[in-house]
């Protein structure tokens, strides 16, 4: 079961249990819990919390990692950087949740992508995700983004750089060519 789109984690311990023991009580031959989550919201969890949550069926968390750059995190108001991301996933690996990494090519804008692919390859071979989505940033005209780049603050990367961004990042990853 997908806990709906979002970041069902944010809710308190005591709400997220009671939906886990009505998933356990009225669909018991469900073996599996997702939901997407920020750091943050697994922040806001005990270590005794996420184990429970794992012990009963919570085994996957989707996260936006976004980059390995912390100032990229910082420019887009991301609730994060990289040494909480890291501190945070340790505490799911800990607990038993595994998680996939959603990072996104284009953040870094143009001239930054090898940068933001090797940043953020060196993350993610460090947090061992078992997945990795990416998004492709698009930037609206009427986005704070698109402000920023009509003030000239940002300016984005071109659908070349995102794909010589994304295979600078493939080519650094820690897995096997079987796993790509």
């Amino acid at each position: 079961i997908m806990l709906g789109d979002g970041n069902p984690l944010w809710m308190s311990f005591d709400r997220l249990k009671q939906i886990v023991e009505m998933i356990e009580r009225y669909l018991p031959s469900c073996t599996s819990i997702a939901s997407d989550a920020t750091i943050q919201a697994i922040e806001r969890k005990t270590d005794a919390e996420l184990a429970w949550l794992a012990d009963h069926g919570y085994r996957m968390l989707y996260v936006g990692i976004e980059s390995g750059l912390d100032d990229v995190l910082e420019f887009i108001h991301k609730d994060h950087n990289n040494k909480e991301a890291r501190e945070q996933i340790a505490r799911l690996h800990k607990a038993g949740i595994d998680f996939s990494a959603h990072i996104m090519t284009g953040v870094a804008g143009a001239g930054r992508g090898i940068d933001n692919a090797r940043a953020t390859a060196a993350l993610i071979n460090e947090l061992r995700p078992v997945h990795i989505c990416n998004f492709s940033i698009y930037v609206g005209p009427v986005t704070e983004l698109g402000l920023d780049e009509e003030d000239g603050l940002f300016e984005q990367a071109t659908p070349l750089e995102n794909l010589l961004e994304m295979r600078e990042l493939v080519s650094l990853l820690d897995v096997p060519e079987t796993e790509l």
